[in-house]
């Protein structure tokens, strides 16, 4: 089947062109709960896996952990903008801040700072 014609009938199906997929992935919520938890990790697998690393990983021994944590504390609140709420809802489960890893419980709700600092001394 030719591309061009599966893309065409995709698109009337329901499914997203990729102008409309770029912006909800940079844009839209990658993790939250129930079975978006695994459809999360699946697409960080996929992301990981196209850099195609000389290391292969078992991705079965990591876990999501977000870099800036679930827990909105004051370190946040003095440095998002005056807008914290609206800012840490918009960025805290989209690409970029949940990330795969195995230092799941050393991150633990650590602010964003420890937990960027913890993974700076892994990698």
């Amino acid at each position: 089947m030719p591309v061009c014609y599966l893309l065409s009938n995709l698109s009337t199906k329901g499914y997203l062109k990729n102008s409309e997929f770029e912006e909800k992935f940079a844009y839209g919520r990658l993790y939250a709960h129930g079975d978006n938890i695994d459809k999360g990790k699946l697409i960080l697998e996929t992301v990981e896996d196209s850099f195609k690393h000389h290391e292969q990983v078992d991705s079965t021994k990591l876990s999501i952990e977000h870099i800036m944590p679930q827990t909105l504390t004051d370190w946040r609140k003095d440095h998002l903008s005056e807008n914290y709420e609206s800012d840490d809802e918009s960025w805290l489960d989209n690409v970029g801040n949940p990330s795969l890893t195995g230092y799941n419980s050393e991150m633990s709700n650590y602010d964003f700072q420890t937990n960027k600092d913890i993974l700076i001394v892994v990698i």
